[in-house]
């Protein structure tokens, strides 16, 4: 019985991977079926249902068409496939063949709670005292230890929501699902389930085995894929069905290589995406999905920490200190005819130093002097000063609460009953509060999702940021040199940066740039896209817009993947000025110190995770994939390891760098040494892409609440706004006076492509409380005591206690 227990262990994970999840089944019925599959193979010796065609072997137990032993007497509705008609749990109990020598099994009851015991601890008395008892425990048999056992209960496997395959799934015994599972495990086949109508399953995989370089015919829902190259074995041949009632789809070597099979299958079906059927939650055998941020951390690729450096000495500073500077103390030897033993005398005697250098020599090193200077300040890197930013803060019409917005979703007609309840609780979890906004376009009844709508969006948010900023700071629009706007999603004729153009009159020889799908990241892409055009543009201005705009790329279709968006995704953007002018240093809030790009665009599974598309109705939408956790944390990864070098104190370079060493040359098994960011920093303005990246950053990057409380503050008050909510973290920084002058500020962000962009900033001085002209946090900041985000932290942050000053 052992033995059979850990071999039918062995094949439940396998059924989990290849109908199991795929169905919703009843658990009495399945819990049922899964007994009673396990006794008939006790008892008899083999499998009720076995054949070698998946198909036929559906079939076959759809019509409970097994042979049972003559010395086995079974009633034929212990395996009736109709779930309504089937035996039930009370029924069986009732069966004389079940009750004969049946024992039923003593559970624990709740018994009345007594004190005497603990009374009669404490004084002589024996009466009612504990004493230890030697009880023969009470005997159970496996169906018993399997149904008191939570490691082998079943439950998880059935918790699916609603399939093609559930009429089939309930009639399916336990055998059936070991069959399958053997039949994927040791031949040369693959099953996959899906949603989709047989026709379009079959025209995904023409599509997708033609650039294979496989010829395909098909008929009457069968297909035959043969390849054009010769292989190991010949060339690969395979076989495909699809069953037009069960969605269910088997491929099956008829010829060549095994290895080449599998290979081919798996470039094969990532080109099958949109049709197989994958279950949240369950992960697949091959390729686990990780919901969680790695540890990156705990790794570190040695060439991100070459490229750090790389950053710090660049080849001007290696050619400066490596040729200029050794040229120009031996031209200075020459010219003045200096000995090394006379150097230590120019120091003391004030006659050898004049009469040791002549007028010609000391013309000659004044040009050399001259001319080094010259060259120093033509290739020097020029500073960026932040006069100034604005954050967009709609009028109060904009706001619509949690419940509001689910209303507004179910109102709308649009969305099925379960992708209404996936709303509900991504809504209820996402950390979003009740005063966030939405486009006039999106909740008017019925939604008004149009061009003059979304231009609307765009006019409302970026005119009224740049109104605030040209308030602020005082500067002449007609000043500005420089405009970059960057939109991902909407990107208009004329685009947005000619619109401000028109409005505000810009001068015409300003160099305008409209950057558009770069994602969330895109606002510190601006940044340093301003950053090298201010290098060669020298006394100028740059002005800096970050925006997105929702009223085209609302979703109303029922693909969970794209519904992510509706449910954190809000209005907002923020207006930046930046300055490489010296004398506008003195009245500068931030200088820029460095940006820090990542781009993991070269990588299939980053570029895609991220992905704009149309669902299977025609509707467009963002997907959001299940591997964006572990994209992020590999882009950041890299990222933060080509930053610390650039940022961290000399003290944790050296400790990183000496376990480094001793790690990756010595292969010594010790520990990986963490550097402490919040020794580079002092504020953290993190991406509010959502509570569950926040709470993962926050635990690698081992940050206080107090750290991420700008970021947790923005999400729950403004929503994702993309690209410009690094900013609205920044002003909620501002605004709790926590900028003082020589502060580390450090920006990071996310965005499709995959990409992780890091900006630092030096405060060049204090922010006052009172200094909240164009803060959006304005008549706020007095609302948020520390009770309320003791409270907000219970609701929405893991694990944390107490409040922040």
């Amino acid at each position: 019985m052992g033995c059979f227990s850990r071999l039918v262990g062995l094949r439940i994970m396998l059924l989990q991977r290849n109908v199991l999840k795929k169905s919703r089944l009843r658990r009495s019925s399945i819990g049922y079926l899964v007994l009673w599959s396990i006794l008939f193979v006790l008892m008899a010796g083999y499998l009720p249902f076995d054949e070698p065609n998946l198909i036929c072997l559906y079939k076959k137990i759809t019509k409970a068409d097994f042979t049972c032993p003559s010395y086995l007497t079974t009633s034929a509705t212990y395996s009736d496939p109709n779930p309504l008609t089937r035996i039930t749990v009370p029924e069986i109990l009732e069966d004389e063949w079940f009750k004969k020598g049946y024992k039923p099994p003593q559970f624990e009851q709740e018994e009345d709670i007594n004190l005497d015991d603990i009374d009669n601890a404490f004084n002589d008395s024996t009466e009612n005292l504990v004493t230890e008892r030697k009880v023969r425990p009470v005997s159970m048999n496996a169906f018993e230890l399997i149904s008191r056992s939570q490691s082998f209960s079943l439950d998880n496997l059935f918790e699916m929501t609603g399939s093609p395959l559930s009429i089939l799934a309930e009639c399916i015994p336990f055998c059936l699902l070991i069959r399958i599972g053997m039949a994927a495990s040791c031949e040369a086949r693959n099953q996959f389930a899906s949603q989709c109508p047989p026709n379009e399953i079959i025209s995904k995989i023409e599509e997708a085995a033609k650039p294979l370089g496989f010829n395909v015919d098909k008929r009457n829902y069968k297909m035959k894929l043969k390849g054009d190259k010769r292989g190991r074995k010949g060339q690969l041949s395979i076989a495909t069905e699809v069953a037009p009632c069960l969605h269910v789809v088997e491929f099956r070597k008829t010829g060549g290589d095994t290895l080449e099979f599998h290979k081919f299958y798996k470039n094969f079906s990532s080109g099958l995406n949109d049709i197989i059927w994958k279950t949240d939650g369950i992960p697949e055998e091959k390729e686990k999905i990780r919901k969680r941020l790695p540890d990156f951390l705990q790794s570190v690729k040695l060439k991100y920490v070459k490229l750090g450096y790389g950053y710090s000495c660049n080849p001007v500073t290696v050619l400066i200190f490596a040729l200029i500077l050794p040229l120009f103390i031996i031209a200075l030897v020459q010219f003045t005819g200096l000995k090394p033993d006379r150097v230590s005398q120019l120091w003391t005697n004030q006659a050898l130093r004049l009469e040791s250098i002549d007028a010609a020599t000391r013309l000659s090193g004044l040009l050399i002097l001259f001319f080094l200077f010259g060259l120093y300040y033509a290739k020097r890197s020029r500073p960026v000063y932040l006069l100034d930013f604005a954050c967009y803060k709609p009028e109060d019409d904009r706001k619509m609460s949690v419940d509001s917005f689910l209303n507004m979703t179910e109102e709308s007609g649009a969305f099925m009953e379960d992708t209404l309840q996936f709303q509900r609780r991504i809504s209820t979890r996402s950390g979003l509060g009740d005063e966030t906004y939405f486009p006039r376009g999106i909740t008017s009844k019925p939604p008004n999702l149009c061009m003059e709508e979304a231009r609307a969006e765009a006019e409302a948010v970026m005119f009224g940021s740049v109104d605030q900023l040209f308030s602020k700071t005082g500067v002449n629009p007609r000043d500005i040199g420089i405009l970059i706007v960057n939109c991902s999603l909407f990107n208009p004729t004329p685009s947005l940066s000619a619109m401000i153009v028109n409005h505000y009159k810009l001068r015409t020889d300003i160099n305008s740039y409209n950057l558009g799908g770069m994602g969330c990241s895109a606002g510190l892409i601006s940044i340093d896209l301003a950053k090298h055009l201010l290098q060669s543009n020298p006394n100028t201005y740059a002005l800096v817009v970050s925006t997105e705009n929702i009223t085209l790329n609302w979703y109303f279709g029922n693909e969970r993947s794209m519904l992510l968006c509706n449910c954190i995704f809000r209005m907002g953007g923020v207006a930046v000025l930046l300055s490489n002018k010296p004398r506008d240093k003195a009245c500068s809030k931030y200088q820029l110190v460095h940006v820090v790009r990542t781009h993991k665009g070269a990588d299939d599974r980053h570029y895609n995770c991220v992905y704009q598309r149309e669902d299977d109705k025609g509707k467009i939408g963002v997907s959001l994939a299940r591997e964006l956790m572990a994209v992020a944390g590999d882009a950041l990864k890299t990222n933060i390891t080509t930053l610390g070098p650039l940022v961290l104190p000399f003290t944790e370079q050296f400790m990183f760098f000496i376990t480094l060493v001793r790690r990756k040359l010595l292969k010594a098994k010790v520990s990986p040494y963490i550097p402490d960011f919040k020794l580079a920093f002092e504020h953290f303005c993190i991406h509010a892409g959502g509570r569950a990246v926040l709470d993962e950053l926050q635990k690698n990057l081992q940050l206080s609440d107090w750290h991420m409380e700008p970021s947790r503050m923005t999400l729950h008050r403004f929503g994702n706004t993309s690209s410009s909510s690094l900013w609205y973290e920044l002003a909620y920084t501002e605004a709790k006076g926590r900028v003082s002058g020589g502060d580390r500020v450090w920006q990071i962000a996310f965005g499709s492509g995959f990409k992780c962009n890091s900006a630092v900033w030096r405060a060049l001085r204090s922010t006052p409380v009172n200094e909240s002209r164009g803060n959006p946090w304005k008549n706020e900041i007095d609302k948020i005591s520390g009770q309320n985000i003791s409270r907000l932290r219970m609701l929405t942050w893991p694990g944390s206690v107490g409040c922040l000053p």
